[in-house]
């Protein structure tokens, strides 16, 4: 079954059922499966606002991908953030399957 990635505007990965792509190359992955080929990965230092991990910029034509390894601190004047946001959402992967026992 091919993976399917997901689009999250608000909260996190994993609070949505997903989990964060942590490496630069599934994020280029995650942009051709989501019809983002022709939003080219920024380099993780070249913005100072952007969501950590796999990220697009939505107000940009073409969508940005942008790709932030650095999860905590500041980049330049602002804080890294950490949340999906709607003019930032988050590019995730599908999560782990979650099983409850009954008790």
């Amino acid at each position: 079954r091919p993976v399917t990635y997901a689009i999250v505007p608000s909260g996190t990965c994993p609070s949505n059922g997903y989990q964060w792509i942590t490496s630069r190359e599934e994020c280029n992955a995650a942009s051709f499966e989501l019809l983002l080929a022709g939003a080219p990965i920024k380099p993780e230092d070249s913005n100072e606002n952007r969501v950590m991990w796999c990220s697009v910029w939505e107000p940009h034509a073409g969508q940005w991908v942008h790709w932030n390894n650095q999860t905590t601190g500041s980049i330049g004047r602002s804080e890294v953030p950490t949340e999906c946001r709607a003019e930032n959402p988050c590019i995730c992967k599908p999560g782990l399957a979650k099983f409850h026992n009954g008790n």
